[in-house]
């Protein structure tokens, strides 16, 4: 039995369709969330602001290092001076490695 979401992107696409074929699409669809995470917060500045000093403010006291575990883009963590980080994201790693992280 076709997968219908796989037939439909064969039929439909034929990029997709070699994409599918390769195993690449979920490399395509990472790369596209990285883009939309980042996205989302830059049109929410007040919402990441938010968050970030809610992190803030359960950070300990007088720390200097640390590492963030799922850093997705390293968004938050470039913001929170956290230089260090661990992400399972192959495309979500390359942003943050774009900010140093």
């Amino acid at each position: 039995e076709k997968d219908p979401v796989s037939s439909r992107l064969l039929a439909d696409e034929p990029t997709n369709a070699y994409l599918i074929l390769c195993g690449k699409l979920s490399d395509i669809g990472e790369i596209e969330a990285a883009k939309q995470y980042d996205s989302w917060f830059e049109h929410n500045e007040t919402l990441f602001e938010s968050e970030a000093r809610a992190i803030e403010s359960v950070l300990p006291k007088g720390w200097n290092r640390a590492v963030e575990i799922g850093c997705g883009t390293g968004l938050f963590a470039d913001r929170l001076g956290v230089e260090a980080g661990i992400e399972p994201s192959e495309p979500m790693t390359d942003c943050a490695r774009t900010r140093g992280i």
